[in-house]
């Protein structure tokens, strides 16, 4: 007969998982470097303020991150995105058909000098780098054209055409001035 093994932290009667711990313990090592830590918060501003760190002028959020990079903050039993939440604690709601942008690029900043409201257009044109991480050119807005590299913009379903160059740096030099003739503020990076 196969006998379970359990948990190797004392009382608990848990299946052993891995390292000789449960789930939850292991879980609790990988989260907080100890599995006898189990870390809650009273509120989520000492969650907040338990799960912030200061690293080159952004407000970085230290806790969970959910798919795509963003940080994730429980508010009233729900998870909410850390950028979101501090927004809001400085700001107040976020306006109906608005969402909040990182001007700095950094998913999981949370600094609110960072952040922006900006329309889903706005977000969308407010990129840290190309679309397409196949690009030939390695740039944003620019494509292998002949033995040149040609200059795209899009805005508003219409693409915008900035010429064709032989050298990717002029390239990107009018690619980047297109933008933030097209997109202002939120020309974003290349």
């Amino acid at each position: 007969m196969n006998a379970t093994k359990l948990c190797s932290i004392e009382n608990c009667d848990k299946p052993s998982r891995t390292r000789g711990w449960c789930e939850m313990h292991y879980r609790r090592w990988l989260k907080n470097g100890d599995p006898l830590i189990k870390r809650t918060f009273d509120t989520p501003e000492e969650s907040f303020a338990a799960r912030t760190k200061w690293r080159d002028g952004c407000l970085v959020w230290t806790g969970s991150l959910n798919k795509k990079g963003y940080g994730q903050i429980r508010v009233d039993g729900t998870m909410v995105r850390a950028h979101r939440y501090a927004w809001q604690r400085e700001h107040g709601e976020i306006p109906e058909g608005k969402i909040i942008d990182h001007s700095c690029h950094n998913k999981a900043c949370v600094n609110t000098d960072h952040l922006r409201l900006a329309t889903f257009q706005e977000n969308s044109a407010n990129r840290s780098g190309p679309e397409n991480v196949s690009s030939k050119s390695g740039l944003r807005n620019v494509y292998q054209h002949g033995s040149g590299w040609a200059v795209k913009v899009g805005k508003n379903g219409k693409r915008h055409y900035f010429g064709t160059y032989i050298s990717l740096d002029r390239a990107k030099q009018v690619a980047e001035k297109a933008r933030q003739q097209l997109f202002g503020e939120y020309a974003g990076r290349g």
